[in-house]
């Protein structure tokens, strides 16, 4: 019996600790969808879409505003692109851009980040330049 509560004890701490690194890794969201200092995920841990972020169709992405639902933005974006899913307040992206002259081979590449209230309604949008580290993201079409 007390092999079993030490195979359980370990097992328990080992998802603890688990959890808690993953945390590390999300933002502060306030009830109100806001954050003082938003955090990125490493910008090359994309979970989803074969491990890249895609390109996102401008149109699509020109009609994201404050007061979405999920079902909104999923059906606009897709699916976040991180271990996001689970998180109820904070959703994250990697796109790119085709910018002429800048980026690797001609592509830019950003985060975006989209934070959610209590009532999980688009609140927050941030972006966050990858490459170039000066970029500016979006660019202009």
């Amino acid at each position: 019996m007390s092999i079993i509560k030490n195979i359980f004890r370990g097992g328990a701490v080992a998802l603890s600790a688990v959890l808690l690194s993953s945390c590390a890794a999300i933002t502060f969201v306030k009830p109100d969808g806001t954050t003082d200092e938003p955090v990125w995920p490493q910008w090359d841990k994309v979970r989803f879409d074969n491990g890249q972020g895609i390109f996102p169709n401008r149109d699509n992405l020109n009609q994201v505003t404050a007061g979405m639902s999920k079902d909104q933005l999923y059906y606009l974006l897709g699916r976040p692109h991180y271990d996001d899913a689970w998180r109820p307040v904070e959703w994250n992206y990697l796109f790119y851009f085709r910018t002429p002259g800048k980026g690797t081979n001609d592509v830019s590449t950003c985060q975006y980040k989209v934070l959610f209230d209590k009532d999980m309604i688009a609140r927050n949008f941030y972006w966050n330049p990858i490459d170039p580290a000066d970029g500016v993201c979006p660019p202009a079409p």
